[in-house]
This record gives structure tokens, C-alpha cells and sequence, in this order.
């Protein structure tokens, strides 16, 4: 069914507010440029999402969450294969095609160090993709330890992120294809010790 009008306006607000960032950068959006650009009153971003840290966290959610959509368009479904997953992050839709979900990801993430609400959200953030990434192998791999799953995820996320960074900067489309075969590579380490991978 319909949204709630909370809901739809939450979310109209959390929208405006990463459009903003991602103009702007975090220091320069005041919530009353927030409430203006959402077309409400000040005082409906407390009623609705609460204060500045507050609106920090769900816009990180909302951006964990665009992610989760993503995957899902690209066919990856609710249970993506780790092949899904390393052509989708290392794909120019993750990198350039998202410009504004990935500039105000970025200055979320430079707030994250000076705040603990904002380092709790980031960090919430990356789980989501890192718990993605591990079931993803442990369904390739079920005989692989979990620490060893986790280890992969986590340098697969380590090559996503800094990619991604690089790619903003200008380096050639080479580069990222690169990164994207070095993630491929971690993945195939595990296929030599555990097994060939288990289609799911």
C-alpha cells in the first residue's frame, strides 16, 4: 500500500538533505537549508527525523539502503551470488553513475571521524554491505571458516572503497577493471583451499 504521510515526508526530508550534502558538502547545510529545500517548516525535521545527528543516520541508512535497491535492479535479488556482487560494486554504476549518493556518502564518511553518531551510522553503513558480501561467500563456500569468509568480505570492501575513491579522482576505467580483478582473485583463493564455489 500507500506510504504513511510520516513516512514519505521522513523521507522527502533525509532526500533534501543528501542532495544537499552532496552540493554542498556536510558543513555547509544548515537544517534550515534542510527544511526549506524539503519544503517544511524547521520544526518538522524534529518531529520527523530528529536532530542533526540524528539526520546524519538516516541519511546513511537511506544510502545502505539505495544500495540494497541497487543490487536488486541489476537482478542480483535478495541472495546475490559473490560474482553479482564484485561486478555490481566495481561497476561504473557504483562509482560514477551515483553522483550524488556517492558525494554525500563521502562527506558522511569524512564526519564520521569527528562524531561518534556519524562513525556508529558509516560503520552501519559498511556492515550492510560487508554482511552481504560474507553470505554471499559463505554460500559459495560453506566449508571456508568464518573468520576466513570475513577476512575476504572485508578486503573485497577494502578494494570497493578505495576504487571508488580513485575513480572520483580521474584514473582510467583500466584501473578500476583492475581492482575489480584483484576482488575476483581473493575470491579464487578460497575456491583453491575450500572448493570449487557452489552455485546458488
Amino acid at each position: 500500500g500507500r506510504p504513511s504521510m510520516s513516512v514519505e515526508r521522513r523521507g522527502q526530508i533525509v532526500w533534501a538533505f543528501i542532495e544537499l550534502v552532496a552540493e554542498r558538502g556536510l558543513e555547509q547545510v544548515s537544517l534550515d537549508d534542510v527544511a526549506k529545500a524539503a519544503g517544511v517548516q524547521r520544526a518538522a525535521l524534529r518531529h520527523f527525523v530528529g536532530n542533526r545527528d540524528e539526520l546524519i543516520v538516516a541519511a546513511v541508512d537511506e544510502l545502505a539502503r539505495r544500495y540494497e535497491v541497487s543490487a536488486a535492479e541489476m537482478g542480483a535479488g535478495q541472495a546475490p551470488t559473490i560474482d553479482e556482487l564484485i561486478t555490481l560494486l566495481f561497476s561504473d554504476q557504483m562509482t560514477r553513475d551515483q553522483p550524488a549518493e556517492t558525494a554525500a556518502f563521502d562527506a558522511l564518511l569524512a564526519e564520521a571521524v569527528r562524531r561518534p553518531a556519524g562513525r556508529g551510522a558509516i560503520i552501519k553503513g559498511y556492515d550492510v554491505l560487508l554482511d552481504q558480501l560474507a553470505s554471499a561467500l559463505r554460500r559459495a563456500y560453506p566449508t571456508a571458516p568464518i573468520a576466513r569468509i570475513r577476512d575476504t568480505a572485508y578486503l573485497v570492501l577494502c578494494l570497493v572503497q578505495k576504487n571508488a575513491t580513485l575513480q572520483k579522482l580521474g584514473y582510467p576505467r583500466t584501473r578500476q577493471l583492475g581492482a575489480r580483478d584483484a576482488a575476483w582473485y581473493l575470491v579464487d583463493e578460497l575456491a583453491a583451499e575450500f572448493g570449487v564455489q557452489v552455485q546458488s
